[in-house]
């Protein structure tokens, strides 16, 4: 791959929009920009008001085009929400031409049949990840394509979710002027990133707490073999805070951010804030001890309820252990409690790239490492059309779905 090759990942979450670009230089991509913006109108993952996200996504892609002096018309586009499901799938097609040699347009066409599904009308196919290609019976294969064969065949993870989801994400980003390359599910990609690859075959998960949703997805064999969204985040210990001190959302988020700890022992009897209830004209002194006897409840039960869908899964106990990421994992002391509810081997999947080193930018890096792989970088983030390295059909085909969705949805 060339150097001078740039790819913008925008994450959607229910907090905070983020999008971040990456150039690719010296056999390694490295981040150029980043713009973040409130997530109003984003709830549990899923676009609820088409205009506010609009005006949250021109506001991270200006902020982020600053930094790179160029705009942003194009990223890689990440899904999220209850609705989003992941089943296995196959397809298998005919080798046709006289010299049976295997080329990027019989790639294209397994994973054209690996959507032969029948799914409810009311859901959509968003993608089809590959895990294993056979050729003429030869399982195992990574990369068909060179290799000669009469018969192609193709086993991966379909991706699918709400058509209505899907809809209001194209519409708002439609309307913010920015073309998605893919959406994509950033659970793949976060695999890639944070899971080596022994840990993925002997089994492990990664865990994204965000605002309204946790995404659990679980790792083995090599391959990403389940994955559930659950309805809870950090937005409830937030909410917590609010009924607890009896003030608004917007002052219980910035005081758990500033001094939330996840446990009790964490915190300390000497620090004290001020708060002022609704309603009240004296303000209250409240400790951080008290703070996290508010939080460390609320996140026990939610960490329990991860345990019990691990359970579900027989992946409690995998050898590997979990990899945290997103905002609420930041908290002080949040592995203790992980460690001790959900898997004795937790840790933190926090980037290392400049910039993005906090655990809320993981679910960003790993689109970028997803479109890394899929050899979606282009030369020029301002209009990238086709795919670096040749072979831009899969793009195409995915573009004609957009406007198809669009013209039948709108």
């Amino acid at each position: 791959m060339k150097d001078g090759l740039y790819i913008a990942a925008l994450d959607l979450g229910s907090h905070t929009i983020r999008l971040v670009v990456a150039e690719w230089t010296k056999s390694a991509y490295h981040i150029v920009g980043v713009g973040t913006a409130p997530a109003v109108g984003i709830k549990k993952g899923t676009v609820v008001d088409i205009e506010a996200v609009e005006q949250g996504i021109r506001a991270a892609a200006d902020r982020a085009a600053r930094m790179i002096d160029r705009p942003i018309t194009a990223a890689v586009v990440g899904v999220g929400g209850p609705s989003v499901a992941v089943v296995e799938t196959t397809g298998v097609v005919a080798v046709g031409r006289d010299d049976r040699e295997i080329r990027q347009d019989d790639v294209d066409r397994v994973i054209e049949a690996a959507k032969i599904v029948h799914l409810p009308p009311d859901r959509v196919i968003v993608d089809v990840v590959p895990t294993a290609y056979a050729v003429d019976g030869l399982s195992g294969v990574r990369d068909p394509r060179g290799m000669l064969g009469m018969r192609l065949e193709v086993r991966g993870r379909l991706v699918s979710a709400a058509k209505t989801a899907i809809h209001n994400t194209l519409r708002a980003l439609d309307r913010a002027e920015v073309e998605p390359l893919a959406l994509v599910l950033p659970a793949f990609g976060a695999g890639w990133a944070y899971l080596d690859p022994d840990a993925r075959r002997a089994g492990a998960v990664w865990i994204d707490m965000g605002a309204e949703t946790t995404t659990v997805a679980v790792w083995q064999d090599g391959e990403l073999h389940d994955l559930v969204v659950l309805p809870f985040g950090g937005a409830y210990l937030t909410r917590d805070i609010a009924h607890g001190l009896a003030t608004s959302e917007d002052v219980a988020e910035g005081l758990k951010l500033k001094y939330g700890t996840s446990t009790v022992q964490e915190a300390a009897d000497g620090v004290t804030f001020k708060v002022t209830p609704i309603g009240k004209s004296a303000a209250t002194v409240v400790s951080q001890v008290e703070l996290a006897e508010i939080i460390e409840p609320r996140l026990v039960e939610m960490l329990a309820l991860i345990r019990e869908a691990l359970e579900e899964r027989d992946a409690a106990a995998v050898p590997a252990g979990v990899a945290w990421s997103g905002g609420t994992v930041a908290l002080p002391g949040f592995l203790t409690v992980a460690r001790e509810v959900v898997h004795p081997e937790s840790r933190l999947a926090v980037p290392d790239q400049i910039g993005v080193r906090e655990p809320g930018y993981a679910a960003s890096i790993g689109m970028i490492e997803y479109a890394v792989r899929l050899g979606l970088l282009e030369a020029d983030p301002q209009a990238p059309r086709r795919r670096a390295g040749g072979g831009g059909s899969r793009e195409a085909g995915f573009l004609a779905k957009v406007k198809s969705w669009l013209s039948e949805l709108i």
